[in-house]
């Protein structure tokens, strides 16, 4: 259920415990912690945390902003508030900012095989672009899986 009061903060390194256990609990190829760092210390990227009255961080995004572009580099929730409606108050929150910073379009890549995060996003009105051939390498294995490249455009 929806917490009543929800508050969207910029997130810095002083999050990077949280945010890995919850990346590492939601993706089977989730990001190294060192990814996570230089990202949160990377210039042209952001990330944004979804709390609750507790001050518990419920999701996250991060993002990549160039110029009238937007990137989704990796966006979760944590496992036990999935199908709770977080995942799309931080889509919708990832919008209005994008609106803000004058973007044009948000991408992102998505596996094939991530049924729900497909339909996540098509509900969110992204659109199929293209195909990453071998984009994921698997764990443990040599096999590559594919990633679809998907747009929403913003204005």
């Amino acid at each position: 259920m929806i917490s009543e009061t929800l508050s969207f903060k910029r997130l810095d390194l002083s999050r990077l415990t949280q945010m890995m256990e919850i990346e590492r609990e939601v993706f089977r190829l989730p990001w190294s912690a060192a990814m996570m760092r230089d990202s949160l210390q990377a210039a042209h990227i952001r990330a944004w945390g979804l709390f609750d009255d507790t001050s518990e961080l419920l999701g996250f995004v991060v993002v990549s902003l160039v110029a009238d572009e937007v990137e989704i580099l990796t966006m979760s929730v944590a496992t036990k508030y999935h199908r709770q409606g977080y995942g799309d108050k931080i889509m919708l929150f990832l919008i209005e900012l994008a609106k803000k910073n004058d973007a044009r379009k948000i991408y992102l890549e998505v596996n094939v095989h991530n049924a729900p995060a497909i339909e996540f996003y098509r509900k969110h009105q992204f659109q199929e672009n293209g195909l990453r051939k071998d984009y994921y390498a698997m764990p443990d294995t040599n096999e590559k899986e594919d990633a679809i490249l998907m747009v929403l455009a913003v204005a």
